[in-house]
């Protein structure tokens, strides 16, 4: 899509957004892909689209991000102003202030293979970045960035996804290669959870109406869960017991519903708290899951990835599956925000 267009349909957007009220409403939440559509790569090692990817209400994706980036992981939203976007990439950590427009990279080499951003909602211009070399935090919006990972041992740097305590600003919880670590002082250092698996985490995500419950998805050691704020977990769902669980998470309208998901998994739905799962799989053209997300403008829906055969969703856990688009894509990540 030429600059042109793409410009005209962020336009509308924002013309829909302000005829839904003043400019003090609540924003309304937009929907997220970090991707490459490695299904149409011929002879390259790089897929030529790439990177983050807007829906919109028309339910057409196009693409959200500078051309010249090719490997988007994940996308933070300033909640104070929405016009301001970062990406979370192959190369480092981009910035626009104008919804998208246009683009600086505000990192420098040292930090490299971005999978997860969070802003502090109290005070945006404070941000952490999982790295595969380690977190790293902004005091200034971006514009510097810091080591902050002291505590950390040097083999388990490789962090793949961090979680800001939506009850305690100073608390973070990261998912690293030697599994879960918590720092309560804004990142200035770090310590392992000691009742948590020792194994890689590929996603973590902490419950939008009960703090106390945090969601992992692991390697090798499936869906674990904690109840009690991060101090003690337990392996839940059975049939993924021994699984690379990619995608895991909560309902954030109701905290007894979970969803899980991996590669050769297939999807399994709970909708007691983690009692009982069921396999939703059926219907979908894949067992091969790369990403999950319920969605919060939609109650109860529930999107899943499947490697390149498109994303779907469900608007009753699982039981049948509508296409979502991004067929032939590899999504890393999906994100309301």
């Amino acid at each position: 899509m030429k600059k042109t267009a793409l410009s005209f349909l962020f336009a509308l957007a924002a013309l829909s957004a302000a005829a839904q009220g003043p400019a003090t409403a609540v924003p309304p939440r937009r929907f997220f892909a970090s991707l490459s559509m490695t299904k149409m790569q011929v002879n390259s090692a790089a897929a030529d689209i790439s990177g983050a990817f807007l829906r919109l209400g028309t339910g057409k994706w196009i693409h959200f991000g500078g051309d010249q980036i090719k490997w988007v992981s994940t996308v933070a939203v300033d909640p104070a102003d929405p016009s301001t976007i970062y990406l979370g990439c192959g190369n480092g950590i981009l910035r626009s202030h104008d919804d998208g427009r246009t683009w600086r990279l505000t990192t420098d080499w040292h930090v490299s293979d971005v999978f997860g951003l969070q802003i502090d909602p109290t005070d945006p211009t404070r941000l952490y970045a999982a790295t595969g070399w380690g977190i790293w935090r902004s005091t200034d919006g971006g514009e510097t960035w810091i080591e902050s990972d002291r505590g950390l041992p040097l083999a388990g740097k490789f962090t793949q996804s961090i979680v800001l305590d939506r009850n305690d600003h100073t608390r973070l919880i990261a998912g690293t290669d030697l599994g879960l670590f918590v720092s309560t002082d804004g990142a200035d250092t770090w310590s392992r959870l000691a009742g948590a698996p020792k194994v890689p985490i590929f996603h973590l995500e902490q419950s939008a109406t009960n703090p106390q419950l945090w969601l992992a998805g692991t390697q090798g050691l499936g869906v674990q869960v904690s109840t009690d704020n991060g101090a003690t977990w337990a392996a839940v769902a059975p049939d993924l017991a021994r699984a690379n669980v990619y995608g895991a998470t909560i309902d954030p309208d109701d905290a007894d519903r979970f969803a899980a998901a991996g590669w050769a998994q297939g999807v399994r739905v709970s909708l007691d708290g983690g009692k009982t799962w069921r396999d939703s799989t059926r219907g979908l053209p894949s067992t091969h899951i790369t990403a999950l997300a319920f969605d919060p403008t939609h109650p109860g829906r529930l999107w899943a990835s499947t490697f390149e055969e498109g994303t779907y969703y469900s608007d009753n856990f699982g039981k049948s599956w509508k296409l979502g688009g991004l067929y032939g894509a590899y999504v890393v990540d999906l994100r309301f925000l």
